[in-house]
């Protein structure tokens, strides 16, 4: 091979590099903005496929002597409302969801009496359901971390208050 084509060979790679970054930084640019949009109890939220009603937040207290909080630890809830926006089915769950207490994760709380929820929806159809985490006592900031879409990094955060 000429140098001229070795040249241009690194020429193509180094452009095809440059469109894969450019891809990944796109990625990460919505990924944060998705973090940016935080939803507060009585807002909602909607892409074409969905639209996410916060309904409510709180404490739980379970009357289960088996499904305790670890010491300094209480448990939380979140409940929501879906509706299938969308002209096909649509599949919701508790798995969407994740909970952060100051930045970092918390476990899910599976004991409560609607916990687990998980539903494929028709079009136009609607579930209610809440999702539960064990989080410390004194966190100072508690997020639900929503994921609409497994194809997607997009994220919506659900305040606690």
């Amino acid at each position: 091979m000429t140098s001229q084509k070795n040249q241009e060979i690194r020429t193509e790679q180094t452009i095809r590099n440059h469109r894969k970054m450019d891809r990944r930084k796109s990625l990460l640019n919505q990924s944060r903005k998705s973090l940016s949009k935080k939803i507060n109890v009585g807002d909602t939220w909607e892409n074409k496929y969905v639209l996410v009603s916060y309904e409510e937040c709180g404490e739980y207290v379970s009357d289960n002597q088996f499904i305790q909080p670890a010491a300094g630890n209480k448990f939380v809830y979140a409940t929501f409302t879906f509706e299938n926006v969308g002209s096909s089915d649509t599949t919701v769950g508790y798995w969407d969801f994740d909970c952060y207490a100051d930045g970092y994760a918390c476990e899910g709380s599976y004991g409560a009496d609607d916990s687990g929820f998980t539903q494929t929806l028709s079009s136009g159809r609607k579930i209610t359901g809440s999702v539960y985490f064990e989080v410390p006592e004194n966190a100072g900031e508690i997020e639900f971390e929503y994921s609409p879409s497994f194809w997607s990094s997009e994220k919506i955060v659900f305040v606690y208050q």
